[in-house]
């Protein structure tokens, strides 16, 4: 019996830490976007919760070149684009300060000019976070090819990430597409990973001669089904 219930303790306590719950805003969360040859553009839109922010910055101080009246916690959303035979063929990064709503078109900004000639009619999109790299004056700025080197730290909490995809219909005519928006899932970053992620991003830079895989970022802007 006593060895019955330490078995039972056992197997309850792996469960409990495998199922322990990823944050909502973890910094690092994916999707996937398909039918975006035949269907329509995905978007996506990002915004950062202030999850990492620790101060409150004076109305009008000068952070990263931007005059602010927020507070500090600024992210780096480092974007990865993969086609669904696992091949990452775009990156790029966008910096969103707390409470700023950020957005990308996936066929011309994310996939404006992949590194291969194909086009993927769908692909799945990884959004890494990480601490900005501060320049001269305090000018921040984002490389996806350098998350979690030079105290660029990674996966630190406040992002937020939504998403479209076309999904296709029969009919007697042929199939018809709406979009659907739902949230990007959090899921959880290993050291393989992201080095994995990071690396490919390294060759895609040095390949692409800086003109190719290199998406274009993000917009100021919210994007929907109807504001692509």
């Amino acid at each position: 019996m006593k060895l019955h219930l330490l078995t039972f303790a056992a197997l309850a306590s792996a469960t409990l830490a495998f199922s322990q719950p990823v944050a909502v805003d973890n910094g690092f969360q994916v999707r996937y976007a398909s039918n975006l040859i035949n269907g329509a553009d995905a978007v996506i839109n990002i915004t950062n919760t202030g999850a990492s922010a620790t101060a409150l910055l004076t109305p009008g101080q000068i952070v990263g070149g931007v005059n602010q009246n927020n507070i500090n916690g600024s992210l780096c959303v480092n974007i990865y684009t993969f086609a669904a035979d696992e091949q990452e063929v775009a990156c790029c990064s966008c910096l969103v300060t707390p409470n700023a709503l950020w957005s990308a078109s996936v066929k011309t900004a994310l996939l404006n000019s992949t590194l291969t000639p194909s086009f993927p009619n769908e692909v799945v999109i990884k959004l890494i976070t990480s601490s900005p790299i501060v320049g001269t004056g305090g000018a921040q700025s984002c490389n996806p090819a350098s998350v979690g080197q030079s105290g660029n730290v990674p996966n630190l909490p406040g992002l937020l990430a939504w998403g479209t995809s076309a999904h296709g219909f029969p009919t007697a005519t042929g199939p018809t597409f709406q979009l659907t928006e739902t949230p990007f899932l959090p899921a959880t970053l290993t050291g393989a990973e992201l080095l994995r992620d990071v690396q490919e991003c390294q060759f895609i830079q040095i390949l692409g001669s800086g003109q190719f895989g290199i998406c274009k970022g993000c917009s100021n802007v919210g994007l929907g089904a109807n504001a692509e």
